[in-house]
Formats: C-alpha cells, sequence, structure tokens
C-alpha cells in the first residue's frame, strides 16, 4: 500500500488574494448591513407627522384662548359701556349744589382795546328734582385770573352785589342762564378805589356758585 503523498504548499501569493478577498466581501457585508439599518431608519420619517399635528392643536388652542379672551374682553367693554349709559340715562331723584353743572361762556375769544367782555354764566340741573339754593349764602360770582400768574384779577362781587342773591330754584332738567360784564380792570374784595387797567395778555374766566365753580375758558385781552 503506497503512503499518501505529502500535499504541496501553495505559494504565499493565493493566500495573500484569499484574505484580501474575504477582507472586501467582509467590507460589502458591513456596507448592505449599514444601508438597510439606514433604510429601517428612513422609514421613521414619519412619525414626525404626529409632531406636527401636535403642533398645529397647539397654535389652534392658542388662537382658541386669545378669541376667547378678545371676546370677554369685548364683552366687558360692552358691559362697561352699557352700564354708563344706563347711569347717564337714569337721574339722580334729589340735587344739591354740587349736581349743577355750571358752564362759563364769551362772547369773543379776544378783546381789542375798547371792547368790553360779557361773560355768560349756564347752569344746568341734570337730576330729577328740583335743586333750591339759597345764594345769598351760596354765592353767584364771575372770576378772572391771570393765565400766567394763575393769580385772580377780578370778580364782579368785589365791588358790587351779586348778580342774583335769591333763593333760587333750579329746576328739573332745565338751564338758567345768568350774563355780566367786565370793565376790564383789576379788583379785590372791599378795595374798590384805583382800580388798574387790565394789562394785555391771557386770562381765564371761572363762573362760580357757592364752592361748584365752571371749568376755566380762556381768552386774551389785546
Amino acid at each position: 500500500m503506497n503512503a499518501p503523498r505529502p500535499q504541496k504548499r501553495l505559494p504565499d501569493e493565493i493566500y495573500m488574494r484569499r484574505r484580501v478577498a474575504a477582507v472586501v466581501i467582509l467590507v460589502v457585508v458591513i456596507g448592505l448591513l449599514v444601508w438597510i439599518i439606514s433604510a429601517l431608519a428612513g422609514g421613521d420619517d414619519n412619525s414626525a407627522e404626529p409632531d406636527n399635528a401636535a403642533d398645529t392643536t397647539t397654535s389652534s388652542s392658542s388662537t382658541s384662548e386669545d378669541t376667547s379672551s378678545e371676546t370677554s374682553e369685548s364683552e366687558t367693554e360692552e358691559a362697561s359701556t352699557s352700564a354708563e349709559t344706563s347711569a347717564k340715562e337714569e337721574p339722580k331723584p334729589s340735587c344739591s349744589l354740587e349736581d349743577l353743572q355750571i358752564e362759563a361762556k364769551l362772547n369773543h375769544a379776544e378783546f381789542a382795546p375798547g371792547q368790553t367782555p360779557v361773560f355768560y354764566m349756564v347752569v344746568h340741573n341734570p337730576t330729577e328734582a328740583d335743586c333750591t339754593i339759597d345764594l345769598s349764602k351760596e354765592e353767584l360770582r364771575y372770576e378772572v385770573y391771570d393765565l400766567e400768574t394763575n393769580q385772580r384779577v377780578w370778580a364782579d362781587t368785589d365791588c358790587n352785589p351779586p348778580e342774583d342773591d335769591s333763593e333760587k330754584v333750579f329746576e328739573a332738567g332745565s338751564d338758567t342762564k345768568y350774563q355780566a360784564q367786565w370793565s376790564v380792570t383789576t379788583s379785590q374784595p372791599g378795595q374798590c378805589e384805583n382800580r388798574q387797567k387790565a394789562p394785555k395778555g391771557a386770562y381765564f374766566l371761572h363762573t362760580v356758585i357757592g364752592d361748584n365753580a365752571s371749568e376755566a375758558i380762556t381768552f386774551n385781552l389785546i
């Protein structure tokens, strides 16, 4: 029986080629695995849609809250306006001096030398009741002030009796009108001698009953 012959060793180049081939196959397999994993991961992109939907829902909710807030503010303003209108439409059932609305008016806004300023007082009773005022105690008067210094220049009652000192009834819902003239001279209470001519400049007028005064109205002496 013949003994087996020993196998002949292959050249080193062949072993090297086999190793290179094995490495190439391994790289290819790894590349395929990476591609498959990436493809599977890419399929999860659709999961972003619920996030967008959530964002849309949140935005819609926020818009709804803003609209609700605006509606609530609008309703509050309407309720407030309605309450104010209601209060204006329902006059007080009683009347006192502070309820009277006093307004000052002028015949001109500017007065040249020689022109006589004419002052008007309009007293409005906005209540449902007649208002009886004792004008001998609650003095009715006209007062002129220097606009720059705010100093009182003249009042009709400094040197003359009040225009009306009666027990006056200001009827409910009606206007009562008074009128006075200014000699364009200065005055102080009880100091009626040597009155000086009021200088050119800006002045303002109050018409007053007791401690209830009108809004100031301005005018000029030119």
